[in-house]
């Protein structure tokens, strides 16, 4: 389906297509992305007040926390470029 819809489009309309393609799945990765940071700042927050985490577990979720950040800094970069 998909080939049958681009041999039917001139190059500017396929670039377009592209174009809109690219965004959705941008704002399906900041969703999914945005999810896990919630989950995963949710767990960091029980492990920095809960006596039975330990240090190693604060780190991780810590570190996990940073790389959601750092991607999610990625997607919003990519779809409000400046």
């Amino acid at each position: 389906m998909n080939d049958q819809l681009h041999l039917s489009l001139t190059p500017a309309q396929l670039e377009v297509y592209l174009a809109i393609q690219k965004n959705k799945m941008a704002w399906l990765t900041l969703r999914v992305v945005l999810a896990c940071f919630a989950l995963d700042l949710g767990a960091l927050i029980f492990a920095a007040f809960s006596p039975t985490a330990g240090p190693s577990m604060r780190w991780a979720f810590g570190l996990i926390d940073g790389l959601l950040g750092w991607a999610i800094h990625r997607v919003i970069g990519f779809l409000f470029p400046k």
